[in-house]
């Protein structure tokens, strides 16, 4: 009944993916550009919050699927 529903929380799972992957490499830089993107919550775009932390958005072609893969890696890792 509310596609855009489930299609927001895809969108907000890359993203938060995203940092997952990005605090594994430097979690204090991770950190620290997910605050700042808390902050600057409400006076701008998705699109333009995630690419001003670093981030590429959901709707950028290969983001799903290089995120996807790179989080199966990350799985893969800790399950060993």
């Amino acid at each position: 009944e509310q596609p855009f529903y489930y299609i927001d929380y895809c969108f907000a799972q890359t993203a938060a993916l995203q940092f997952l992957l990005a605090s594994q490499e430097n979690y204090a830089d991770a950190f620290g550009r997910y605050k700042k993107l808390l902050l600057q919550g409400g006076g701008k775009t998705f699109a333009e919050l995630l690419t001003e932390a670093g981030l590429r958005p959901p709707f950028t072609k290969g983001v799903l699927k290089e995120t996807g893969e790179r989080a199966r890696k990350l799985l893969d890792t800790l399950q060993k």
